[in-house]
């Protein structure tokens, strides 16, 4: 019996995948190179958007279909339960009870590792360093889902990123449902990152995932300025609207100015610093004009990329319950309208990269990632290996890519 783990949603999941991964081989299982060969479907499922448990909804109908055995794990929500329920299909939040059904083994005989050692077809290792959130913004499903924060101890931390850096990894991705709130005995997300920084001195680079606005303190700045530090000068900051009035009703710990603020101050201290963010467009009651100081906040900050996202009621969630619903057709309007703005000020910010030389971790031979997160593309003239970190002089761009030649 062959299996193979299907992934949706953040970098918690992807990581939790992996671990999961290597918990089934070290326990005797044979995964499936594709979804044909596969006798056994675990699917890792996300619910954070309506999309995204459509999708899942969707792969359980497809496994079922092509009658294969299907297990679920990751989050779970009323709606999801209830589909589950309908279809005859288990949902398992703990490892060990999905591994011991999975491979049909009594749950004393599964052995379970902690750290994974490699991270499958992926280049860059994520760590997960923390899962949880108690943040509660009104839209978000997360904490119900994922439950308070949780830290993981810093010596399996670094435990594990020997592993990863002893199979060649030259990036480390640090993630987790809210690692800002990192905490253990008191050590917080910059202290934890100093000390990879001193026990590793060799490693390439270590990358931040996702990173509320509010949780980035001067000690992480100050790291982040050094300019032999490994840490990349690539943020991605959630925004979720530039309106101080619909922030105040989505439950975020901030205002429009102080996230502007604070991108200067990380601009004027962290040399090419890239910012990336996610913003919700239509939640309950925005008006037009509160969509106008979306699109004139995310102008000013400059933005490599912005990920749009059309609100969507998630039924557990305080905003479920708002009234003055955005219409779906202006939202789509407003949607478009964003789209081609953090288009223009993409290209604008990668233009100004055009002349310059970049160093590129390679992904797939022809693409790869600089420092600053900033998508690279070679020329036909040019290759490299998969994990190879190469310099790349920059020709041209558009507001997806930069486009570039190798350097010998």
């Amino acid at each position: 019996m062959k299996i193979l783990i299907k992934t949706f949603g953040c970098k918690v999941n992807q990581y939790n995948s992996q671990l999961l991964r290597e918990n089934l081989i070290l326990n005797g299982a044979i995964m499936a190179d594709s979804y044909k060969e596969a006798d056994i479907i675990i699917i890792n499922a996300c619910v954070v958007t309506e999309t995204a448990e459509k999708e899942i909804s969707k792969e359980v109908r497809r496994a079922d279909t092509s009658s294969k055995n299907v297990f679920l794990t990751g989050c779970l929500n009323s709606s999801l339960k209830e589909f589950l329920h309908q279809s005859n299909i288990s949902f398992f939040a703990n490892d060990k009870e999905l591994i011991s059904e999975v491979l049909t083994k009594n749950k004393e005989d599964i052995n379970l590792t902690k750290t994974i050692s490699n991270f499958s077809e992926r280049t860059r290792a994520f760590i997960k360093i923390q899962s949880g959130c108690n943040r509660f913004c009104s839209y978000c499903i997360v904490p119900y889902v994922r439950g308070a924060p949780e830290s993981r101890k810093k010596g399996e931390i670094l435990s594990e990123i020997e592993k990863v850096l002893n199979r060649g990894y030259k990036e480390i991705v640090l993630t987790g449902t809210q690692i800002g709130l990192y905490n253990n005995c008191g050590e917080k997300l910059s202290d934890l990152i100093e000390e990879i920084i001193k026990t590793f001195p060799s490693l390439n680079r270590i990358r931040i995932s996702s990173i509320d606005p509010t949780l980035i303190d001067e000690k992480l700045i100050g790291l982040m300025s050094n300019p032999a530090t490994p840490l990349c000068n690539h943020l991605h900051i959630p925004l979720q609207s530039g309106s101080d009035r619909i922030l105040k009703l989505m439950n975020r710990k901030y205002t429009s100015d102080y996230y502007l603020e604070l991108t200067k101050i990380l601009k004027k201290n962290i040399k090419d610093l890239n910012i990336t963010t996610d913003v919700i467009i239509g939640f309950p009651s925005e008006e037009e004009e509160d969509f106008i100081k979306t699109t004139k906040l995310i102008e000013m900050v400059k933005f490599s990329k912005v990920h749009i996202f059309p609100y969507s009621d998630r039924v557990e969630t305080l905003a479920s319950n708002m009234k003055s619903k955005v219409d779906s057709v202006v939202k789509k309007k407003r949607v478009k309208k964003l789209l081609e703005l953090s288009n223009k000020v993409g290209y604008n910010v990668k233009s100004l990269f055009i002349g310059r030389k970049v160093l590129v971790l390679v992904e797939n031979g022809k693409m790869g990632f600089s420092r600053n997160y900033l998508r690279v593309k070679l020329d036909e003239s040019s290759s490299a290996a998969s994990g190879e970190i190469v310099s790349i002089d920059i020709k041209s761009c558009d507001y997806k890519f930069l486009y570039g030649v190798k350097q010998n």
